[in-house]
């Protein structure tokens, strides 16, 4: 029930609302007199133009851009219990590849022309070593519709960092809940955004990712909340805390509010840090028995 709750809660903050049905949308989202309801109706004769789609796998879900060709954001639920059933070793990885979700048209979607001599890597949001669980959890985090170009290097190197911090969160908390994101900041010296795209389908290269990790304690309604703003570039190896940020400001940087109800949503408090994770990861992960998803 805490998952359904707090998935709700977040989701809702971010402020998309969606139904397969139009009727359903009109009715849900608005309530219309007489006169407004015949003007709806007439001005979306034809239908409402849809551009990001909600997304919903076996494990996470994705709101996803169509123009832009990547998610919005991805929102995983972890626990200790999950993470520690593989299924799927790193071993049977090799069998699985990318592919499009049928859902979205494949104009809207990349494929692996799009990375080739790019030196970028379709980097997985919802990443496949949080759902080795089942086969058909694994398999759902290689849609491209779970994906972003990502420099290599970097993949493997801090963001692989925070990924693993993420999970080993669960050791510390019942309930951690995983929003991942893309970001497309100005430079500091200009007021505009610039940002690279690849591939026949045009897909957008990301400037910078967020992520927030919301960690579900003990008491009811008290969560630790941290939040990171990572570039995706090459760079300084450096520890996890110098890439946090304020919730306020990742939400002004995101354009959205993870909790819209500033009055009744649960105590956030900060997120501690353990500052020397990345120099002591592997002995962390032991530790805490989570050494086959480090």
């Amino acid at each position: 029930m805490a998952y359904i709750r707090l998935l709700y809660v977040v989701t809702a903050g971010l402020g998309y609302f969606y139904e397969s049905s139009l009727d359903k949308w009109k009715k849900n989202a608005f309530k219309v007199n007489a006169e407004e309801n015949a003007i709806l109706e007439r001005v979306s004769k034809y239908g409402i133009p849809q551009r990001d789609v909600i997304l919903n796998y076996q494990d996470f879900q994705v709101s996803y851009d169509n123009q832009k060709r990547t998610p919005n954001w991805v929102l995983e639920h972890l626990t200790k219990s999950n993470l520690q059933t593989m299924l799927i070793s790193k071993e049977d990885t090799q069998r699985f590849c990318f592919h499009s979700d049928p859902r979205i048209n494949k104009m809207f979607q990349p494929d692996e022309s799009d990375y080739e001599e790019t030196g970028l890597y379709p980097s997985q949001l919802g990443d496949k070593d949080n759902h080795r669980s089942t086969e058909k959890s694994f398999n759902d985090t290689f849609n491209y519709s779970n994906t972003v170009p990502q420099n290599f290097a970097w993949q493997t190197s801090v963001w692989d960092r925070l990924e693993t911090y993420s999970r080993y969160l669960t050791h510390c908390y019942k309930n951690v809940y995983v929003l991942t994101g893309p970001l497309y900041q100005p430079k500091k010296d200009k007021l505009e955004v610039e940002f690279q795209v690849i591939g026949r389908h045009h897909v957008a290269v990301p400037t910078h990712y967020f992520k927030v990790l919301i960690c579900e304690t003990n008491e009811d309604s008290i969560f630790h909340v941290g939040c990171y703003i990572l570039p995706n570039k090459c760079d300084v190896v450096r520890p996890l805390h110098f890439y946090r940020v304020p919730l306020s400001l990742l939400e002004d940087n995101a354009g959205f509010m993870l909790f819209k109800d500033r009055q009744s949503r649960p105590v956030l408090e900060i997120l501690g840090d353990i500052r020397d994770f990345n120099a002591r990861r592997l002995v962390y992960m032991n530790q805490a028995g989570l050494m086959h998803v480090n």
